[in-house]
């Protein structure tokens, strides 16, 4: 496997699918946002909706959304993260 991982250019990993039939192409994000920088290059958000800015707080949090995902519970995931030198996560709130 890692001749077949070291010669990946990009993966893409389904970070957010509970099982191998979840997709995630039918991602239900609906909140609207803005992301925007301060005069020290700090990255906030502003919401236009306030009741779906408790369900969002924490939208860029990659160890939440990533790390602590289903799908890096599972022992084959992580030889592919130690090889793989590009993945696109798909989470249930961004790709990262």
């Amino acid at each position: 496997m890692e001749d077949v991982f070291a010669s990946a250019y990009c993966t893409i990993a389904v970070t957010s699918a509970v099982d191998s039939d979840a997709g995630f192409f039918e991602r239900k994000v609906t909140s609207e946002y803005v992301c925007a920088q301060d005069a020290s290059a700090r990255q906030f958000y502003i919401y236009t909706d306030t009741d779906d800015f408790n369900n969002y707080t924490n939208i860029d949090d990659f160890d939440e959304h990533v790390e602590t995902a289903r799908l890096n519970t599972r022992a084959w995931v992580m030889q592919e993260r130690v090889l793989l030198r590009r993945t696109i996560h798909f989470s249930d709130k961004q790709m990262f």
